[in-house]
């Protein structure tokens, strides 16, 4: 390589950038050559290609400056071409093909083709070595177009940038003529730099005066009117290049709009550039004969959803095959779309901003499209510059409020820039809210009234009919302030799809919820009579109740674990029936759903402590109670009392008989051993009673009591007996005081153990009354008596024995 090329390659080095942002997305680097370093010969480029072999390309950018990116495969050819030809430029090779793109992105791709042995004839007809300057041509005079070398030629694609569209008009070529090598007529190569307008661009003529007078034109043939909008009319035509029908949006010669032609001509660009399959694609967009904006595009048989939103039972529903039953989830779920429509529209860059079910078609097969961007707005540095330039220069002379008044924002009514995607949420927010109640969110029977409602911060209120978590997203969505909204159109649409995956939790809780109604007004009715109904029959009901709607929250709990409905339902039922328990001193069942709640209220802690108390200290009493019962209960033992009164009354019968088989006594002494003798018989046959039954007759404090009392009445008729015979008092008078004695005792018996032994007390004072009326029979007649006591005695303790088995039961 020569000295001067080795300086200017040099020299070229020091311009050298990578970019590393480009190569993360999958661009090689670049390098860029500034064009006043003057023209790169051969050499130069081959030594280029040497040291960047992985470089693919060239790229034009602004008028100062091109960067060069070959790859390995290109090496070849250019090697090659400038080998036979090493003083050439590279403008030497090229020819232009320059074809605009994506108009509304700003994007073109330039071709510059031109076959090797073809670019070597031309060379040498159109710039003979000998008379080529040793510096090769001027860069900018020979249009230093970006391209790629191939073994089939040399050709270039490129990206212009968004911002500008230089370079970028209508086909142009740089044809060189066969027999002189040059530029025909018709070459452009040299032609000055322009700026591409998209406004300027021609568009196809759809001849709409012949198409409405003879119902076809062309290819197209009108089926008939399909609606008609505040700006635009749509007609039904077929296409019959293509036989499909077609819809054409025309201006609506009776709209009352400002500039309908400017928002037709908006709304085709808006929805040209955008492509999703809620929004109907839209094939192209023509001029009428008068200029005036035609929109082609998809045909879809449907119906507004705004006459569907008024009848659930209207028959497009069973053509929809939608495969839903429930109105409120097929709106939902219309909806939900909807809101993906809004999500892709906000990426891209655009704001609907008449959101409303009157914009919204649904097909026949359950489509669902967002229509009419007639009045949509860019966003401002996320849409490209042209075409946010485009759209801005349409709208540029309209002025007003644009949007819906019943649905619009508060802030709809500033100024144009104020709004933004939470715009487009608080509209998504009066269409829930339109489904939730059937009116628009700012419905009222005058213009003033709609306008007070709009601009008014007070928020909106729902019936207990509508679901709470739909009413607590339509009332953060029609929040007056935006920061307070949902602040985007997924994080809406995500709350639609969480409430239908929450829907059989809802529904559980709801009918939970009724449960708790139900077991809300028994307790209050309870306490309404200050009597609690503790029969089976009433505990069992209030205790099922309580089950259920339980059982209802834990089921919505467990499908749902945050549903608010359900977990503030359980804690109002664990609430009613522990208050409920406490009052029917249940302290067991009470702890137990003390202990259930999350976060109990103090009071019900001080409650269940006071139960435990007084339930401690009814079972204190009731133990004492129990104890003072079974002390005083002569049922125990209770046999063994009977048969040890029948068996002294058959010794008192004995001794009756025994009085008269042996008579009278003889004398004073006889008298004396005998009343003795039979009298310690009784008392020692009684205490052998006693010792033999003593684990009966001893158990309790009324046996004891009343055993010491049956031995105190035969001991003190013994030592009544002993101190008369001491005293040598007649025998009568002796049986006569047993009989005064036994009465006395009784009569206190009858007080202080049980009151049936009163009545023996009586027979024994009759005795005793008869027996001194009657000296000579006192023996016979306090016999009898005693007889007769303990006979009546013992029916007394049979008696009660029966009674507290009764009782026991």
């Amino acid at each position: 390589m020569s000295g001067q090329s080795s300086a200017q390659l040099d020299r070229l080095k020091q311009y050298f950038s990578y970019d590393k942002e480009q190569e993360r997305r999958g661009i090689f680097e670049t390098v860029r050559l500034p064009v006043e370093t003057g023209s790169v010969d051969g050499e130069t480029v081959d030594e280029m290609l040497g040291e960047f072999e992985l470089f693919r390309g060239v790229m034009v950018e602004g008028d100062d400056t091109f960067r060069y990116i070959p790859s390995s495969s290109q090496k070849s050819s250019l090697e090659a071409a400038f080998e036979s030809h090493p003083d050439s430029t590279m403008a030497d090779y090229f020819s232009v093909d320059t074809n605009p793109l994506d108009m509304d992105s700003g994007a073109t791709e330039k071709h510059l083709t031109l076959g090797e042995d073809e670019a070597k004839t031309a060379l040498q007809k159109a710039h003979p070595p000998a008379t080529r300057s040793p510096s090769g041509t001027d860069l900018q005079k020979a249009h230093p177009f970006p391209f790629s070398a191939t073994s089939r030629g040399i050709t270039l694609p490129h990206q212009a940038a968004s911002r500008s569209f230089e370079d970028s008009g209508p086909t142009r070529r740089l044809q060189l003529s066969e027999e002189t090598g040059e530029q025909s007529p018709f070459s452009t190569a040299h032609a000055k730099k322009y700026t591409y307008d998209p406004d300027e661009a021609p568009l196809p003529l759809v001849p709409m005066r012949e198409l409405l007078k003879n119902k076809q034109a062309g290819e197209l043939f009108l089926m008939g009117l399909a609606g008609k909008g505040g700006v635009g009319c749509v007609y039904r035509v077929i296409q019959r290049s293509l036989s499909r029908m077609v819809a054409i949006k025309h201006v609506n010669p009776a709209s009352s709009a400002e500039s309908p032609n400017k928002i037709l001509l908006h709304e085709g660009i808006i929805t040209g550039y955008l492509s999703h399959s809620n929004i109907i694609p839209l094939h192209t967009l023509r001029e009428d004969e008068d200029g005036l904006p035609v929109l082609v595009m998809k045909y879809v048989e449907g119906v507004s959803w705004a006459e569907l939103l008024k009848d659930d039972k209207h028959p497009f529903w069973e053509r929809t095959k939608m495969g839903v039953e429930d109105p409120l989830i097929r709106h939902i779920e219309i909806l939900i779309a909807i809101c993906k429509a809004v999500e892709y529209a906000h990426s891209k860059g655009i704001l609907h901003r008449d959101i409303k079910p009157g914009n919204v078609m649904i097909g026949e097969y359950g489509e669902v499209y967002l229509l009419d961007w007639g009045i949509a707005k860019p966003i401002e540095g996320v849409v490209p510059r042209p075409l946010y330039e485009r759209l801005d220069r349409i709208f540029a002379d309209i002025r007003g409020f644009f949007g819906t008044p019943v649905y619009m924002a508060p802030e709809m009514f500033d100024d144009y820039g104020f709004v933004d995607e939470r715009t487009d949420v608080y509209l998504l927010g009066g269409v829930l809210h339109e489904i939730m109640t059937g009116q628009p969110p700012h419905y009222a029977t005058s213009i003033e009234g709609v306008f007070h409602s709009v601009i008014q911060e007070a928020l909106f209120t729902y019936e207990a009919s509508v679901p709470s978590e739909l009413a607590s997203l339509c009332q953060r969505a029609l929040h007056p302030k935006k920061e307070h909204r949902p602040q985007s159109a997924e994080a809406f649409r995500i709350a639609l799809v969480d409430y239908l995956k929450h829907l059989s939790s809802i529904q559980l809780s709801d009918t939970a919820m009724k449960r708790l109604a139900e077991l809300q007004s028994a307790q209050q009715f309870e306490l309404s009579t200050e009597e609690l109904d503790l029969t089976p029959g009433a505990v069992g009901e209030v205790h099922r109740t309580f089950m259920e709607c339980r059982y209802g929250f834990l089921q919505a709990l467990r499908e749902w674990p945050e549903n608010p409905n359900a977990r503030a339902g359980l804690a109002k039922a664990l609430e009613y029936m522990f208050l409920y328990e406490i009052d029917s001193r249940n302290y067991k069942a009470a702890r137990g759903l003390f202990m259930e709640m999350e976060v109990p209220e103090p009071r019900f802690e001080v409650l269940l402590n006071q139960l435990k108390f007084d339930l401690s200290q009814e079972r204190e009493e009731r133990i004492h109670y129990k104890k003072i019962k079974h002390e005083n209960d002569l049922s125990i033992g209770g046999r063994q009392h009977v048969q040890l009164m029948m068996g002294m009354a058959v010794l008192a019968a004995l001794f009756i008989v025994m009085r008269f088989v042996w008579g009278p006594p003889q004398d004073l002494a006889s008298g004396y051993r005998r009343a003795i003798t039979f009298a310690g018989v009784a008392t020692g046959g009684l205490l052998l009673a006693i010792i033999i039954g003593r684990d009966y007759l001893l158990v309790n404090d009324i046996n004891r009591r009343f055993t010491f009392f049956a031995v105190l009445c035969c001991t003190s008729v013994t030592v009544n007996r002993l101190i008369r015979a001491i005293l040598v008092q007649p025998i009568e008078s002796i049986y006569f005081y047993d009989l005064m004695i036994l009465g006395c005792l009784t009569a206190t018996a009858g007080v202080t153990i049980r009151g049936w032994l009163s009545s023996l007390s009586v027979v024994l004072f009759l005795g005793a009354l008869f027996g001194g009326l009657f000296p000579q029979q006192v023996y016979a007649i306090m016999a009898i008596s005693f007889a007769i006591c303990w006979l009546l005695a013992g029916l007394f303790l049979q008696r009660e024995n029966a009674t507290s088995s009764l009782s026991s039961f």
